[in-house]
């Protein structure tokens, strides 16, 4: 339905969310489907600046937070990207996803997963 991408800029991180209101990409070979907000049983477009700003009050504070509020997947979780297939093992201390697949352990960065999903 969307994605969320984010760039280290001078000490900083910088977060950018997109979300498919009324279509999304077709992508060939991709693991999902593509998928709207529209496309998912809604009627009418979505008021656009008020979910923008449902989104905004929703990311207040994140710096200020400990840990995520969920880390999704878990250990054992199966899951599949563009890329390959694996089995989750936790997540690293630097933040990315370590995955046993059948070439060995990797860890996986945002860049490097497109399509994640169970």
């Amino acid at each position: 339905m969307g994605g969320i991408i984010g760039e280290l800029s001078k000490g900083s991180v910088i977060m950018g969310v997109g979300v498919n209101l009324t279509d999304a990409p077709v992508i060939p070979d991709r693991a999902i489907p593509p998928a709207s907000l529209v496309s998912l049983g809604g009627r009418d477009i979505p008021d656009r600046l008020g979910l923008a700003r449902e989104i905004l009050s929703r990311w207040q504070d994140l710096e200020s937070a400990p840990e995520p509020p969920f880390l999704w997947p878990q250990v054992g979780d199966a899951v599949r990207w563009e890329e390959g297939q694996g089995i989750c093992q936790g997540w690293a201390a630097d933040g990315r996803l370590k995955v046993q697949t059948p070439d060995g352990l990797d860890c996986l960065s945002v860049g490097d997963v497109s399509g994640l999903s169970q």
